[in-house]
């Protein structure tokens, strides 16, 4: 079963736990000038990683929670074309389908040691 990964605030949890995710123009986005809503998602927890010590770790705060959900089979994916590591979906993803990995990244010896431990499902 094919899984992807997906980086966001912990302040955004309460809705995905509650919506699933849905597809936004969020800051990142607007910053980036997206015209479509969409969802952003990692192939390997090897491009989180590499995005969190490059250009996504410089979009948070210091003091920013962070948290890493994995995302497993999603049967649709369209891939950047700009950036090889990154899907991106224009469908909602049921909460059903994601598993929260990390309540906080910084917090996280190891982002590659999450492959296979800590799944949590839900609060």
């Amino acid at each position: 079963m094919p899984r992807y990964y997906h980086v966001t605030p912990f302040d955004n949890l309460k809705s995905i736990l509650a919506e699933g995710l849905k597809p936004q123009i969020g800051e990142r986005s607007s910053l980036g000038g997206e015209l479509e809503p969409a969802i952003y998602l990692f192939e390997s927890l090897k491009a989180v990683e590499h995005a969190m010590m490059n250009w996504l770790g410089e979009c948070y705060g210091e003091d920013e929670q962070v948290s890493l959900l994995a995302i497993d089979f999603l049967e649709s994916k369209q891939a950047n074309p700009d950036v090889e590591f990154e899907i991106v979906i224009s469908e909602a993803i049921p909460l059903s389908l994601i598993s929260i990995l990390s309540f906080d990244l910084d917090a996280e010896p190891e982002i590659m040691a999450l492959a296979n431990e800590r799944i949590v499902c839900g609060y």
